[in-house]
């Protein structure tokens, strides 16, 4: 695939000059805005992908910029679904436990004062008493292992050990999956959705549709439209009950179809209702929870009980980019006995997504960051 770069005044013009320069086989990676330095002048960018066979060669070199993005997209992108037919990972020690021998001469070995900074650290990191308590029975059963050089290592394995993580598997050709997407206002539902199906068009040449009940707040349906339009994939919208068998009857063949559902306050249990009412009428295989990570853990609690309602069967964890701790990520997915699926860490579609990992989490959560 060759990655270009397309400016324009509008997203329309951007739009319109990719589909003049590299005809209507482009595909659009990601957007964004920014301001001219000589004028202020905002300017719309597109990156665009082009991998048709019939597509005419370009004479002029990829610039390090560009093979730099399109080398990080690819690396994001595979770490979003893997292979594999297992539903869900149950919770277990992570894959690669460190191997440790006792400690040898030289080594000096763990004192009280080095657990009681890894327990401060995690209180930092707002991870739950309980859950330290289980990750210093795990070092105290591994005492004679311990040194202060794999302190660090240690705690992580045990971390990774208590992450729940699942996976969205689609078979292709088979019957079609429903992916419904559920939580409170403004936590990214409608991006979150974009970016898993650009994800499954562009990386896995899967056929995909979206479906939006979201017709209350303003510009909700505009948003998805110009997405769809850019992307090619199909958008239809629920306004009543009515409307789901002739949506699902057109969406018949499509691999995978995401329903986007409105935000709603874990307060108004009516509207709630209204919104289970349209899921029913859908009958989703797979319900995600989507949570912001900047949330206090007492929200974040109050919203997964309330949400109960929709039976979701994972979490997504928004906006970990603008995060301080992590902690949460482990206190809500451990006190629901729910997995996490999926990770954003920005607004780029379809860049920013990461596939929840347990070495991944329990890293970010005992550093506090992201690289």
């Amino acid at each position: 695939m060759k990655i270009r770069k397309v400016r324009g005044d509008n997203l329309r013009d951007a739009t319109e000059r990719v589909k003049q320069e590299y005809g209507e086989d482009a595909i659009i990676l990601s957007s964004k805005i920014f301001e001219d330095d000589l004028n202020g002048k905002k300017i719309f960018e597109l990156t665009v992908g082009i991998d048709s066979p019939e597509e005419k060669e370009i004479e002029e070199e990829k610039s390090a910029e560009e093979e730099e993005i399109f080398e990080e997209f690819e690396r994001k992108l595979r770490m979003i679904h893997n292979e594999k037919n297992e539903e869900v990972v149950t919770i277990t020690p992570a894959k690669n436990i460190p191997k440790f021998k006792p400690a040898g001469a030289g080594e000096e070995k763990v004192s009280k004062e080095d657990l009681k900074e890894v327990i401060e650290l995690l209180k930092v990191m707002e991870v739950d008493v309980e859950i330290i308590k289980i990750v210093m029975n795990h070092l105290k059963n591994s005492k004679v292992l311990l040194t202060k050089e794999n302190l660090s290592k240690h705690v992580l394995a045990s971390l990774s050990s208590l992450v729940n993580t699942t996976r969205l598997n689609i078979k292709k050709s088979k019957e079609t999956k429903v992916v419904a997407v559920v939580g409170p206002t403004g936590v990214g539902k409608t991006t979150c959705i974009a970016k898993l199906a650009a994800i499954t068009k562009i990386l896995h040449k899967l056929e995909v549709g979206i479906v939006t009940i979201d017709t209350y707040r303003l510009g909700a349906i505009d948003q998805l439209k110009i997405f769809s339009e850019i992307s090619n994939i199909d958008l239809l919208v629920a306004y009543e009950l009515k409307d789901v068998p002739e949506i699902l009857a057109k969406f018949k063949d499509k691999d995978l179809i995401f329903i986007d559902t409105v935000g709603r306050s874990q307060r108004n249990a009516d509207e709630l209702k209204t919104i289970k009412a349209f899921l029913k009428k859908f009958e989703p295989d797979e319900v995600y929870l989507a949570l912001s990570s900047t949330a206090s853990k007492k929200n974040l609690m109050d919203v997964a009980e309330r949400f109960k309602i929709f039976d979701y069967t994972a979490l997504m964890f928004t906006k970990i980019d603008e995060a301080v701790a992590f902690g949460n990520l482990l206190n809500v997915s451990l006190n629901t006995a729910t997995p996490i699926v999926y990770l954003t860490n920005g607004q780029v579609i379809p860049d920013d997504i990461i596939a929840a990992e347990p070495d991944f989490i329990a890293k970010i959560i005992y550093s506090g960051r992201l690289d």
